[in-house]
């Protein structure tokens, strides 16, 4: 099958994402040429660098190529501005243009939506970049530690809640050193924007951790330890609380598997339902305020999946922390409210 050969105006991160997935998988599509205006642009050092044809003259360089006479499709990755000129060229040669950065000169196009009527045009317009483009940036969150003595407005812990139902966003909180390495660097090699959130207490834990570099997979949980009569879920500091009240229920005979979730979007929805499915009882266990705490999220995929499931909810209540130390204890959830209610939810 022969590929149609494609270049692609815009050396900059849409441009540059749009060459890497058409090397890697298109069977229609064939790179012939990268254009960009600045000569340092790392587009064009990794274009060079994969094989393809590169000109830092713009588009009187790409006209200036041999291989342009049969380039069909010029994909244009640049401004509104320079899309107006680069039209009147690709026009004037007969090549058809797609915009990548709508300028308003094509008919509009949403790929799903209206591109079999506009398939004849000569400069199509997408509403979007196509999902082509990258955000690369991590937001390293830090949320409260949850202790006696660190006063009321030093002890809220709710931001995992605010940040993962962020389309898009990327959320992980992890609870062991070896984790906070391994999802620290799939957050910086991931090309999406990554809420990395780190609770307040979790230098002080202790575990071996690789010298090497190593990767924790965004939406996978950790099973920390496997059981048939209850599921117990949480996440960042909610583990520590949870891992004590695990133990303490192990030693009075009950069969408890504990998930910590890791990653909150994507969240491992297939590993909390195969759990459930087994035990048919599901207690999470959330430092977070009660409503819209991450448990509520695993609740409601947990439901949808499993019929006859029983679940119960632990979470701090829907109101801020108190300063003073009884008020607070009271408040906060621990190993023991862990080990009581699920006592009692097991029978």
């Amino acid at each position: 099958m022969m590929k149609n050969k494609v270049a692609i105006i815009g050396s900059g991160n849409i441009g540059t994402d749009l060459m890497i997935k058409i090397l890697r998988t298109s069977d229609i599509l064939e790179m012939a040429a990268l254009v960009g205006i600045d000569p340092n642009s790392d587009g064009l050092a990794c274009a060079a660098k994969m094989g393809v044809a590169i000109t830092d003259k713009g588009i009187d360089g790409l006209v200036s190529m041999p291989a342009f006479k049969d380039i069909e499709i010029l994909f244009d990755a640049t401004s509104a501005k320079a899309h107006a000129i680069h039209d009147k060229v690709a026009r004037e040669h007969g090549k058809t243009i797609i915009d990548m950065t709508p300028a308003a000169i094509g008919p509009y196009v949403v790929p799903v939506v209206n591109l079999d009527e506009h398939l004849d045009a000569p400069n199509i317009n997408m509403v979007s970049c196509g999902g082509q483009a990258t955000i690369p940036f991590v937001h390293w969150a830090k949320l409260a530690r949850k202790w006696v003595g660190g006063a009321g407005q030093h002890s809220d812990y709710e931001e995992d809640s605010w940040f993962m139902h962020i389309p898009g966003v990327r959320t992980v909180i992890p609870s062991t050193p070896y984790d906070a390495k391994g999802l620290m660097i799939s957050a910086v090699r991931s090309g999406d924007p990554v809420v990395y959130i780190d609770f307040g207490g979790f230098g002080s834990l202790k575990g071996d951790v690789p010298d090497e570099a190593y990767e924790v997979p965004f939406g996978k949980a950790a099973i920390r330890t496997k059981g048939n009569d209850l599921t117990i879920v949480s996440s960042g500091g909610g583990m520590v609380e949870a891992q004590k009240g695990t133990e303490m229920l192990q030693k009075a005979g009950m069969s408890v598997e504990l998930i910590d979730l890791r990653s909150l979007n994507p969240m491992d929805t297939e590993t909390l339902i195969k759990s459930v499915q087994k035990t048919k009882r599901l207690l999470t266990f959330d430092l977070s305020k009660y409503t819209l705490a991450p448990g509520a999220e695993v609740i409601a995929r947990v439901a949808e999946g499993v019929e006859g499931a029983k679940f119960k909810r632990i979470a701090h209540p829907d109101a801020p922390p108190a300063a003073a130390p009884e008020m607070y204890l009271w408040s906060r959830p621990d190993e023991n409210n862990l080990f009581d209610a699920a006592k009692i939810f097991v029978g």
